[in-house]
């Protein structure tokens, strides 16, 4: 089923909507929560929790593409989970270890301007993120939005997982540098 289609029932408020969206994208969106929280009973809760978010979201919003709009309802529901865990100190997962590698480079904005400096610094990662070749891009979007590890980040761009932590420590280091340049740090 096409994405308009699916869209359409959740226009109808139509059941079939979840399932559909269940059908065409389920293993996706638990993949990007399990590489999130690293588990997959708390991976289905995430994403039957995105399906309710893109229910109680569509409508109004219309999305064409329908994928990137439930991965980004996924991976905000999956931080949140991962925040609520790891502040609860229940355990959690590795993916804190992708939080601290942008530590260093990314720095939290604060008081009143925190929504503008929010959008600011969206416009000049998105920037970099052009700036950079096909399979850099990947790297850095696998590791640092989809929370992959290297070994699986190897596998896919056909590197080895050394080479895989190597170019995505000189990425991080080219974002420090291009977000001093444009003042954004």
């Amino acid at each position: 089923m096409k994405d308009q289609e699916i869209v359409a029932l959740y226009w109808e408020r139509s059941q079939k909507a979840i399932e559909e969206t269940q059908n065409q994208y389920g293993e996706k969106l638990r993949r990007l929560a399990e590489n999130l929280l690293g588990s997959y009973q708390d991976a289905e809760e995430c994403v039957n929790d995105a399906c309710l978010g893109a229910w109680n979201s569509i409508p109004p919003n219309r999305p064409d593409p329908l994928l990137p709009y439930l991965y980004r309802i996924v991976r905000n529901q999956a931080l949140k989970r991962y925040h609520h865990d790891t502040a609860q100190k229940r355990g959690g997962t590795g993916f804190h270890i992708v939080f601290e590698e942008l530590e260093g480079v990314l720095v939290s904005p604060g008081g009143p301007e925190k929504e503008l400096d929010a959008k600011v610094l969206s416009q000049t990662l998105n920037n970099f993120l052009r700036g950079l070749s096909h399979k850099d891009r990947t790297l850095f979007l696998g590791r640092y939005w989809f929370g992959e590890a290297y070994d699986t980040l190897a596998l896919r761009l056909g590197l080895s997982e050394n080479s895989c932590a190597v170019r995505v420590s000189r990425i991080r280091k080219k974002l420090k540098t291009y977000l001093t340049k444009k003042g954004v740090l």
